[in-house]
């Protein structure tokens, strides 16, 4: 079974004419398998005098040490470490292609729900390559989609879903689109419906009373200590014009065009600083420092100051850019990261 047609132009054979190199290290077998590695000049499957990906998950799932399961990342390093400082061409630009185990592991669902959407007739076995046997489909050269995929949208519209009534696979196929049958008006959460133990949205959460929280919304400062240090919010919003996010943001017309890295910050900040419009400044924190030029405006609220996001630190002034500044902890009650939660001093001039 060959997940990707022989058909497709790979990415690195699309770059080996402009004499790029390209390498792949490897710890998922499911990548060669798949023919996902063709066109690299050179591929190196990690661990492969060990176990395969299908033995690791056994051991995996029977909780054993995990030292009995190396997926390939120590492997990897050292692999990848050679070929940089050996084997790599300075002279060429080069296609690298990294594909290890550990990252998917934790974010596999368990084998209990997967088993519920199994087609009938696939084994408990069959469910440990699940991702090939029944969420992997085979991709045709020059087709839109795969037979499985027409029949998985079939199956969805033949349901007896209200908002699907009257649409058919030959209209989508000839509109492209279709209108959900909607209820017009639509009030989903008229008669309550929210997951609260009360049903309704509450401005008073017994939830969180009971745990020992404000019950009410509230504003909570960010920074803590660093607010005296630090008084100023860094946010990095999206105002480059001609990044789509991080992508596009190595090219030489893109980058002439977007011109430099540019600190907003309103002028009742500046003021006190003895920072002038066009002025070079240095945005600093525990974390480390930056030098940019200043854009003053009232597009930043005093108090907060921004730098655009998306421009790669190997391509901006100094070779660094706003994630540096970021911090890297959790946020309090939902446990996600507190990268918006940067605080940071501007100076006037260089980092010394």
């Amino acid at each position: 079974h060959r997940w990707l047609d022989d058909g497709f132009l790979t990415l690195p054979e699309m770059l080996a004419p402009f004499g790029y190199q390209s390498v792949a290290f490897v710890a998922n077998d499911y990548v060669d398998s798949g023919n996902l590695l063709k066109g690299f000049d050179r591929y190196l499957m990690l661990g492969a005098g060990r176990a395969s990906s299908r033995v690791f998950s056994w051991i995996a799932r029977a909780g054993w040490p995990d030292a009995w399961a190396d997926h390939g990342a120590a492997d990897g390093a050292a692999a990848l470490d050679a070929w940089l400082r050996k084997d790599r061409d300075p002279r060429k630009p080069f296609c690298l292609f990294v594909n290890l185990l550990e990252p998917h592991w934790p974010h596999h669902a368990p084998l209990a729900e997967r088993l519920k959407y199994l087609p009938p007739g696939v084994s408990f076995l069959d469910a440990t390559r699940v991702a090939e046997r029944f969420y992997g489909v085979r991709w045709f050269a020059g087709q839109k989609h795969s037979p499985r995929d027409e029949q998985i949208i079939r199956d969805v519209l033949d349901s007896d879903d209200p908002w699907l009534a009257g649409i058919t696979w030959e209209g989508l196929h000839e509109e492209g689109w279709a209108k959900l049958n909607i209820p017009d008006p639509w009030v989903p959460y008229a008669a309550g419906g929210f997951p609260t133990p009360s049903g309704r949205a509450e401005f008073f959460s017994e939830t969180q009373a009971a745990a020992g929280r404000d019950p009410l919304p509230g504003y909570m400062p960010t920074g803590g200590g660093d607010s005296v240090e630090y008084p100023l919010t860094l946010i990095s919003a999206k105002s480059a014009l001609h990044f789509l996010n991080s992508s596009f943001a190595n090219l030489q017309r893109h980058l002439k065009a977007e011109k430099e890295p540019r600190l907003l910050m309103h002028p009742e900040d500046a003021a006190p600083r003895g920072i002038t419009e066009g002025d070079c400044v240095q945005v600093c924190n525990a974390q480390g420092q930056l030098a940019l030029h200043v854009t003053l405006g009232d597009a930043v609220i005093p108090g907060v100051v921004s730098m655009p996001s998306g421009w790669w630190a190997s391509r901006s002034p100094g070779g660094v850019s706003a994630n540096l500044l970021t911090p890297d902890g959790l946020s309090d009650f939902g446990g996600g990261g507190d990268f918006h939660d940067a605080r940071v001093e501007v100076v006037l001039g260089q980092p010394g």
